[in-house]
């Protein structure tokens, strides 16, 4: 898949599933995930792509979150990095190199 072919399209997790463009996982869903204070993020090297999305995603947030979500159905699969911030509306995927900002409606 294209960075274009993902831009409009959707990713959802629910109860141990997840479905969408970047992730599909039909159960065996885990997550854990590491909490970065704002500036302790940004100046981390393996963070350095976000930086142009500093601002919103500080937005209402002191903090923000580093997931790494697997899934074990049909072998072992992961996405990674995946972040949220305190606010829980968006979400924001490196992908193929460039940054995906995913906002819950």
């Amino acid at each position: 898949m294209s960075m274009m072919e993902a831009v409009g399209r959707s990713q959802s997790f629910n109860r141990g599933f997840a479905d969408g463009v970047f992730f599909t996982c039909n159960g065996g869903l885990s997550a854990t995930y590491n909490v970065y204070e704002n500036d302790a993020f940004f100046q981390n090297p393996e963070f350095e792509l976000f930086l142009p999305y500093r601002e919103g995603m500080e937005l209402s947030s002191e903090r923000l979150f580093v997931h790494r979500i697997s899934c074990t159905s049909n072998g072992f699969s992961a996405i990674y990095p995946f972040m949220t911030n305190e606010a829980r509306k968006s979400a924001w995927y490196l992908f193929e190199g460039g940054v995906f900002s995913l906002f819950a409606p």
